[in-house]
């Protein structure tokens, strides 16, 4: 008698059968007017919350996530949540981006940076070889009003319509914001920053990533980046400051009573669509454009170390050559300062 044959099991049905069922999610909630989260590896998603509690859903995933630790207390002003991994190299490689590697020194605790506590722990974070695989997904529901501190060193963070204070801290973590209003201060060692309609205070600083603005309501802006092209689009405010080492810089609908752009290496090109704007513009090396309203008028003073100065702006001419414009635009107002290494300047009338 013949017994019947074995069948066997697809493939995927087998690594199905042989992988660890996923975790289940974990909400947390915490008080205070101020919160404070550390997370090593993972995707960040914050979103508008109710009640009195920042509400934190804290979703566990790789092969060793039941390994990770999540650890809540109390701060001077509110709580604190830190996702505890017990390694000193752990492995996050998440599909949509290729090779990584990053490094920090950590405290026990989970937490570095700053200038309290001991740094007595190395932290590698990569997307490849022998360690800890795990990492932790947050989803933070931020009430009206509240302040929210974020520390990532590995993977990425967007915000859509949160209507609080919002400080980003990552290491390399491209960072997005899309309809928020509060104070917003994002500062990464390297990842693209986009931010778009915001209302409120935003203070950008990357060691190297583009960064791109739009339709943004505040008194104060602040891009300050190592190498990357900065772009911004209606951009309303008292003071507009951008400071790059390297990277060109397009900023077109910009109503600010000052604006203030250095870079190192770069071409500059700014739109104003405000008649009173005080405009100050240093750069290193590439050309400078600059249009102006109709109506506009100022104290100018222009210089280049080389490259020529074209206007076609009505002015009372004092001092110029070809490397070197001073005098007045229209019935004067604000200054307008640029000092380029080596680039020519363009000022044009808006059309």
């Amino acid at each position: 008698m013949f017994s019947s044959p074995i069948r066997l099991a697809p493939l995927a049905l087998l690594l199905a059968l042989l992988s660890p069922a996923p975790a289940r999610a974990e909400e947390v909630r915490l008080s205070g007017s101020s919160v404070q989260l550390w997370n090593v590896a993972g995707a960040i998603t914050l979103e508008p919350g109710t009640g009195p509690d920042v509400v934190v859903t804290v979703q566990r995933g790789g092969r060793d996530a039941a390994q990770l630790k999540v650890v809540t207390d109390r701060t001077a002003s509110g709580s604190r949540l830190r996702v505890l991994y017990d390694s000193d190299r752990v492995i996050y490689a998440p599909a949509n981006r290729g090779r990584s590697r990053t490094e920090a020194r950590m405290r026990r605790d989970g937490t570095w940076g700053g200038h309290t506590g001991f740094i007595d722990r190395r932290m590698v974070v990569t997307s490849q070889g022998r360690g800890l695989e795990a990492h932790a997904d947050l989803r933070i529901q931020v009430p009206s009003g509240k302040r929210v501190e974020v520390h990532l060193l590995a993977g990425e963070a967007e915000q859509r319509g949160v209507m609080g204070d919002v400080f980003f801290d990552g290491a390399a973590t491209p960072f997005r914001s899309e309809g928020s209003r509060g104070s917003l201060h994002v500062d990464v060692g390297s990842g693209s920053i986009a931010i778009a309609r915001h209302t409120g205070e935003v203070w950008v600083d990357t060691g190297s990533g583009d960064v791109a603005l739009r339709a943004i309501e505040s008194k104060r802006v602040l891009v300050d980046t190592g190498s990357g092209a900065v772009t911004g689009d209606g951009i309303t405010c008292d003071a507009l400051t951008v400071d790059t080492g390297s990277g060109s810089v397009s900023l077109s609908g910009v109503e600010a009573d000052r604006l203030a752009v250095d870079t190192g290496s770069g071409a500059v090109d700014a739109e104003l669509r405000s008649s009173r704007t005080d405009v100050l513009i240093d750069t290193g090396s590439g050309g400078v454009t600059l249009i102006v309203p109709r109506d506009f008028g100022a104290e100018l003073d222009v210089s280049t170390g080389s490259g020529g100065i074209s206007s076609d702006l009505a002015m009372t001419v004092r001092q110029k050559d070809r490397d070197t414009l001073v005098g007045r635009i229209g019935a004067g107002g604000p200054r307008v300062v640029i000092d380029t290494g080596s680039g020519g300047v363009e000022l044009r009338r808006a059309r």
